[in-house]
């Protein structure tokens, strides 16, 4: 017989688990019961006046177009004025 010891600190208690002890019906009925529970669990989400959620195509060749427009052109000299 094989199986496993599992130690649950909160009890401190050894839990032996055979898992030739459970049937497929038994995990399937475990699974959907924890499905039902966390369809019970409240869904906390944060409350910001700024969050925005969006999902939209964005053209970067447009955006790439524009920046090169806006990118600074060297120049030759530049004359400083000293203050006396």
């Amino acid at each position: 017989m094989s199986g496993v010891y599992n130690y649950n600190p909160y009890n401190n208690d050894v839990d032996y688990y055979n898992p030739n002890d459970y049937d497929a019906d038994e995990i399937k009925k475990q699974f959907l019961n924890a499905d039902q529970i966390v369809k019970e669990l409240p869904t906390i989400s944060p409350k910001h006046p700024e969050f925005m959620y969006t999902s939209k195509v964005i053209n970067t060749q447009q955006i790439s177009t524009i920046q090169a427009t806006l990118r600074s052109k060297p120049i030759d000299s530049v004359e400083v004025p000293l203050d006396d």
